[in-house]
């Protein structure tokens, strides 16, 4: 005989014996016990638990506290029914149906808050969790009843003799539902692991960004791979069958998809190389802009005016592609100034590197240079080479803070900044030759 059996021939009716008045008492206390359960639960979460877990923290320590958490409240349910059933046992004689069934609805109740808490525990973040959670809790709730009055064997033998066929594969709506279960379990408990495999490379301070982004991709297609294999058994699917459809489909996969895994195989090289890391300042053509992404199909350019640009990765490995920071973050950046002629050179050099001495957007170990370009035709050309530190950060700032020191300082020693000038002289005509 089962618990359930058990349960129901004590007195072949719970109402019968809650109507007597030893069962009304009976039902009182248990009714405050479920008070008290519910009250020394809220205490304890309050004193010791709620700040113990995150739900941003997907570490397996956070998990337990967590569990912990949702489960105190039928816990110390199913413990003070415990004590009131041992108490009844040992001061009457009689047999209760009361405790026994308040007992066996708290434990479905902690099965039911293990599983709800693992769903929202193992979803990324957003409403869908809850709401998953809480059809997921009414589902469970509604099983127990059908369970508990005997209505479930009926419609289990109508699931069970429904058939339905798919091609070569033949299975139940029974079938289905576990199948579907199962496989939501399963992907429940990948996404749970790519999430902690995440956390744990992203913490990890001995590997650097780009060897990250390598792991990570590395595991979600291992998780990935992992899941359809167990999923599609868990269908009904029979993995042998495919073998031929596969060879064919993946021939046309392959042509129609050719530069799709070429930039994702391409994709592969740059992060195992290190060629190109997430921050470097590319210059691709006419454009230029630092790396904010690297996905699987294309890198993603962030410009100087926050536009961005998507570059596919098979330019990255078959075309050259100038990287400005590939063992350097500094930037080297030529400033053009005119002088007139018969201005002091040598002083108008000393006063460009002036300019631009102790500016906090510089890097310090290397020196301004000025030099001479060119002679030109109404002015003397020079330039000034200056090396900012992070030019993400500021490079448009410095070069006008060290135009306008170059003007003040030359304004002050009275060298000229030339403009073109242009002279026509006009002669004078005969107009006795006209």
């Amino acid at each position: 005989m089962d618990f359930k059996t058990y349960i129901l021939n004590l007195d072949n009716s719970f109402i019968s014996q809650v109507t007597t008045t030893d069962g009304k008492i009976d039902f009182t206390i248990g009714l405050l016990c479920t008070l008290l359960a519910f009250f020394i639960s809220q205490f304890l979460i309050k004193r010791y638990l709620q700040s113990k877990f995150n739900l941003k923290d997907q570490s397996s320590t956070n998990f337990m506290y967590y569990l912990l958490q949702r489960s105190t409240f039928p816990l110390t349910a199913i413990f003070l029914y415990i004590l009131n059933y041992l108490r009844f046992i040992i001061t009457t004689d009689k047999v209760s149906i009361i405790y026994p069934a308040l007992i066996w609805l708290a434990c479905w109740m902690l099965i039911i808050r293990i599983i709800t808490g693992l769903v929202i525990f193992v979803i990324p973040k957003g409403a869908i969790r809850y709401a998953l959670s809480n059809i997921l809790s009414l589902f469970l709730w509604l099983a127990y009843i059908l369970w508990w009055t005997d209505l479930i064997k009926p419609i289990i033998n109508v699931l069970s003799a429904s058939k339905i066929k798919i091609g070569p594969i033949h299975f139940t709506a029974l079938s289905m539902i576990h199948a579907i279960i199962s496989a939501l379990i399963i992907i429940s408990i990948s996404l749970w692991l790519n999430r902690l495999v995440e956390k744990k490379i992203n913490q990890t301070k001995r590997i650097d960004s780009t060897f990250k982004h390598v792991i990570l991709r590395i595991s979600k297609a291992i998780i990935f791979l992992v899941v359809i294999l167990s999923v599609m058994p868990v269908l009904g699917v029979d993995l042998t069958t495919l073998s031929v459809f596969s060879g064919a489909l993946g021939v046309g996969i392959g042509i129609g998809l050719k530069n799709f895994f070429g930039n994702v195989f391409s994709g592969v090289i740059i992060l195992m190389d290190r060629s190109v890391k997430i921050g470097d300042r590319l210059v691709i053509g006419e454009h230029t802009g630092y790396v904010t992404k690297i996905t699987s199909r294309h890198i993603v350019l962030q410009s100087l005016d926050n536009s961005e640009i998507l570059v596919p990765n098979e330019r990255f490995v078959f075309d050259t592609i100038v990287n400005q920071s590939y063992t350097d973050t500094t930037l080297l950046i030529k400033l053009k100034i005119s002088v007139a002629y018969g201005s002091d050179l040598e002083l108008a050099l000393k006063l460009l590197v002036d300019s631009a001495i102790g500016h906090p957007a510089l890097d310090p170990a290397r020196q301004p240079l000025a030099a001479i370009d060119n002679f030109g035709a109404y002015a003397i050309e020079l330039h000034l080479l200056i090396w900012i530190k992070d030019p993400r950060v500021s490079m448009i700032q410095p070069k006008t803070d060290i135009y306008l020191n170059i003007v003040k300082l030359f304004n002050e020693h009275n060298i000229e900044i030339p403009v073109p000038q242009q002279d026509l002289r006009i002669k004078e005509i005969n107009s006795a030759k006209l």
